[in-house]
């Protein structure tokens, strides 16, 4: 017996996905908004440039080639020269979003609503900083704000129905989700995040939820991973190794896919369980799960040492992991160490009152054998 530890569905990756249509919209917003600007002007600069829209179109051209620090020059030096070139503090209000600088994002947004009152994208990037910030209500405002003058894009339902679910309010949520759906059927985020706020009973939804998030989306990693961990809860083993392979192609670097498919594999009696859980410790050494589950993998094949070792290196990552102590407990106990295994069952169960029921006949037989 060995108690393992698997991570369930991801949910916090749609921010950024989020994020990634946003700019694609604004980018094309913005470029049409500033056509008058460019009639006439060649796609790129062939000199220094010198007026305000000169500075704009180069700035674009460090956004294309990632010159993100180039880019906020450049756009800064737009709006000096033209205080009403809108497009300049839109895209560097989407650059400072990225950076982590919300507040100065949203002063350049602000600017924006002065220029064009009740823009909804604007609307919509003021709600999205308050999503990042963590203040649901202020990002349902905005996104209220938004819908009331414009009725709402396909984002903006998206983004208030993850600031519903966040507050807890996830029938308000799966009604924004829907709404995104029926203004853009083909959004994939929004058939993933609604079957990330499916309840436990409607699985069979979610599971058809992330095959048409994945349908639109090919790419997809996170829906592929959250429907494994859906298959996988469910028993379908096998579907479930088949969706973090997929999950993995897209994403090498996704620990949690290795050490989820090396539990289901491990389920499975399959020898490459082990190799999973290699990978996810070579991608993170400091991931004690992955420690965790692969002592488990390697107590479940024989090889004890192998097992003390890696639950010993869990908890040395991480002292409060109550099921790395249950599980050493284990391995000492089958090794007739049972004042070293008992002292680990007692520390678990301190740490986690739910390993009480199949650890207590454990310390109660071993402490008879003590007497």
């Amino acid at each position: 017996m060995s108690f393992a530890h698997w991570q369930p569905h991801n949910t916090l990756c749609c921010f950024l996905f989020i994020n990634k249509s946003l700019y694609r919209c604004m980018r094309l917003f913005f470029l049409i908004l500033s056509s008058l600007l460019l009639c006439g002007l060649p796609v790129a600069l062939a000199q220094q440039p010198v007026s305000a829209t000169d500075y704009y179109i180069r700035g674009i051209q460090d956004l294309d080639n990632n010159k993100t620090d180039q880019a906020i020059a450049d756009f800064t030096k737009a709006v000096s020269l033209d205080p009403k070139l809108a497009g300049a503090y839109v895209k560097r209000g989407d650059i400072l979003i990225a950076k982590g600088d919300f507040d100065a994002a949203a002063e350049d947004y602000q600017k924006v609503l002065a220029l064009i009152p009740g823009d909804e994208m604007v609307l919509h990037n003021l709600g999205y900083i308050q999503l990042l910030k963590g203040n649901y209500e202020g990002a349902i405002s905005r996104f209220n704000e938004a819908i009331a003058v414009h009725g709402g894009m396909s984002v903006t339902y998206l983004d208030r129905g993850f600031a519903r679910k966040a507050k807890g309010d996830l029938e308000g949520a799966i009604s924004d989700y829907n709404k995104a759906l029926e203004i853009n059927p083909e959004l994939a985020e929004g058939y993933y995040n609604r079957a990330g706020t499916l309840g436990k009973e409607e699985a069979g939804a979610a599971l058809a939820d992330y095959s048409k998030a994945i349908e639109y989306k090919k790419e997809f990693a996170a829906a592929y991973f959250n429907r494994g961990a859906l298959r996988q809860a469910k028993g379908d083993l096998r579907g479930a190794v088949d969706d973090y392979t997929k999950a993995i192609e897209i994403n090498p670097q996704d620990t949690n896919a290795f050490v989820n498919r090396g539990l289901a594999r491990k389920d499975l009696k399959d020898k490459g369980a082990i190799e999973d859980f290699d990978k996810a410790i070579e991608i993170d050494p400091h991931d004690a799960g992955a420690y965790l589950n692969r002592g488990a993998a390697r107590q479940e094949s024989g090889d004890r040492r192998g097992a003390l070792e890696d639950y010993e290196q869990a908890i040395k990552i991480d002292p409060q992991m109550a099921r790395a102590y249950a599980n050493r407990g284990i391995v000492r106990m089958e090794q007739g160490r049972y004042r070293e295994a008992i002292y680990d069952m007692e520390k678990a169960i301190s740490l986690d009152e739910t390993l009480k029921t199949p650890l207590s006949d454990y310390i109660a037989k071993m402490k008879k054998r003590r007497i």
